[in-house]
């Protein structure tokens, strides 16, 4: 999660992130302003609560793909 984080955010990911990661909800509501997603509240709190693993490798996928 942390490296997803620095990634939206278009840095490098610091030992700051590893210490104080925001909860995955709101890396997803950066990831869809920053891509221009249509907002989803709902389903982001139906994904990150029961399973945040799978939440991230989405936003990584994301990011990676965005990125090329």
């Amino acid at each position: 999660m942390a490296k997803n984080k620095a990634d939206i955010d278009e840095r490098s990911c610091t030992i700051c992130d590893c210490l104080c990661m925001p909860p995955e909800y709101f890396t997803r509501l950066q990831i869809r302003s920053a891509y221009g997603f249509e907002e989803s509240n709902l389903y982001d709190c139906i994904v990150t609560g029961p399973c945040v693993t799978c939440a991230i490798c989405q936003d990584a996928r994301e990011i990676k793909l965005r990125r090329k």
